[in-house]
């Protein structure tokens, strides 16, 4: 369903993202947050192929984004943040969309990450979103935002040390319906999305630290 769409707006994952991967879902951010620390806003755009129903193989951009801090404590538990994935949506897609007489689109997504600490370097993470209903717009060749959002999982660490999230996939749950209110496909279609190549900066970037408070040297008298 076309390349990559230039404009943006406000709509969904795991379905567009997932179908259009709005989604990302993100359990993998859920490594971050500790506690009190103040949360830094983290933003990166990445570029996908993702198989739909019917089109193919299309290109989708994504902007993912999310608050939270730059250090995390050893051994605190920390709170869940919220993250936000906007899917670009072509053209291409939306053409697809109208074809098969879609008017809604709603769904889920789940985006696949690699969560490397000193403690695990290489740790595979989950995490889900959801795309709330939103109307897929009806004029040929219409590009549009679909916006999903969710919280991500609380994480511990057990050693000090940096550590980085990087996205690695996504995959999405579809469910478009026709005017009626009935489903395009009986429960909806999966859609796999790959990462395409040369886009290995990590999402994020954080310090896990003792926790700990140095003992102040006393003052010679």
């Amino acid at each position: 369903m076309e390349d990559k769409l230039s404009k943006r707006r406000r709509r969904g994952a795991k379905g567009l993202a997932a179908a259009a991967v709005g989604g990302l879902g993100l359990s993998l951010l859920g490594v971050l947050g500790a506690g009190p620390a103040a949360a830094d806003p983290i933003h990166q755009t990445l570029n996908f192929h993702c198989v739909f129903p019917l089109i193919g193989n299309q290109p989708l951009a994504v902007d993912i984004e999310s608050d939270f801090p730059s250090t995390i404590k050893v051994g605190e538990l920390s709170p869940p943040f919220h993250i936000k994935s906007t899917a670009h949506i072509t053209g291409t897609i939306t053409n697809g969309l109208r074809a098969v007489k879609a008017v809604t689109l709603e769904g889920t997504a789940s985006a696949d990450s690699v969560v490397s600490v000193p403690e695990e370097p290489n740790l595979p993470v989950a995490t889900d979103v959801v795309i709330n209903k939103v109307d897929i717009p009806q004029e040929a060749g219409a590009t549009w935002a679909l916006v999903a959002e969710g919280d991500a999982p609380q994480l511990v660490f057990s050693q000090t040390g940096d550590g980085t999230i990087t996205i690695a996939g996504l995959t999405q749950h579809i469910n478009p319906k026709k005017a009626d209110g009935t489903e395009v496909w009986a429960g909806g279609k999966d859609v796999a999305c790959t990462k395409d190549p040369g886009q290995d900066e990590p999402f994020a970037h954080f310090t896990i630290t003792d926790g700990t408070t140095p003992t102040p040297t006393p003052t010679p008298t």
